[in-house]
């Protein structure tokens, strides 16, 4: 394991993701000829079903090793509007419509060089691109989006698609219940089954807003955050089938943190 220094901007509007710039080093891990990155508030799962109780079994990511891609990433899904198809999304969402929390790439140092200018804007480069110079609201999601959307219409890289139920799933859709947008479609929220969906998934997004991140809170101290009973005060209430799968999920992570983390 080897330290690398943090690459930051500052004066964003939201400063507690400054440091989120350092994941772009995965591009130049040259050593590496493959690398499967994932952010660090991530779970990969394997659940299964077993006397109608679901069971959660360790994973990996390795079926996506030898993909003939430079890079690939997952859609946004929950940001794009569920009635578009995948081209009208890219068209319209051309900052956003990759998500960055799961990403597998092929290093390299020319593309590295290149997204880094997305983030400093030298001189000579924030002449000729004047609609790329970084914003406030820019994070490593955006400076990404907008690297692969240059490269998208130059025809520059081959760029893959992961699909997003099994790789781009946040845990916040589990208290959802409009899932329109996870299927793609209007019409499909009474698909909708969380235990049918946890079997299919391989990682997991913590991204629970306002709920704080798992590590943060004990599974048993969701009380005064989440619940399905309208009488409890909570500040987010759920269906009671979500909630459940939505605090398996949570259980599953706790259970990780007691094994593995060094107290």
């Amino acid at each position: 394991m080897n330290g690398v220094d943090l690459l930051q901007r500052t004066k964003l509007n939201q400063p507690e993701w400054d440091d989120s710039f350092t994941k772009l080093y995965i591009f130049n891990l040259t050593q590496y000829s493959e690398i499967v990155y994932f952010d660090s508030d991530s779970l990969l799962i394997n659940a299964t079903m077993n006397k109608h109780e679901l069971v959660y079994h360790p994973t990996n990511l390795d079926e996506l090793f030898g993909l003939q891609v430079d890079i690939a990433m997952p859609r946004a899904y929950w940001i794009q509007p569920s009635s578009q198809d995948l081209y009208q999304a890219k068209l319209d969402n051309r900052a956003n419509f990759f998500a960055s929390h799961v990403i597998y790439v092929r290093p390299n140092p020319n593309i590295f060089n290149e997204i880094m200018r997305y983030v400093n804007n030298p001189w000579l480069w924030s002449w000729n691109h004047r609609n790329r110079l970084f914003r406030p609201d820019d994070y490593d999601m955006e400076i990404i989006n907008r690297y692969l959307d240059d490269q998208w219409k130059l025809n520059g890289l081959k760029i893959g698609l992961l699909n997003h139920s099994v790789y781009g799933v946040l845990s916040g859709e589990f208290k959802q219940l409009d899932h329109s947008r996870y299927f793609s479609s209007s019409l499909s929220s009474t698909r909708w089954n969380s235990g049918e969906i946890l079997q299919k998934i391989k990682l997991i997004h913590f991204s629970n807003a306002p709920i704080p991140k798992p590590w943060l809170l004990h599974p048993d101290e969701m009380g005064p955050w989440i619940s399905c009973n309208p009488a409890s005060g909570s500040l987010v209430l759920v269906d009671c089938d979500l909630l459940h799968h939505w605090t398996w999920i949570h259980r599953a992570f706790f259970s990780l943190q007691q094994k593995h983390w060094i107290k």
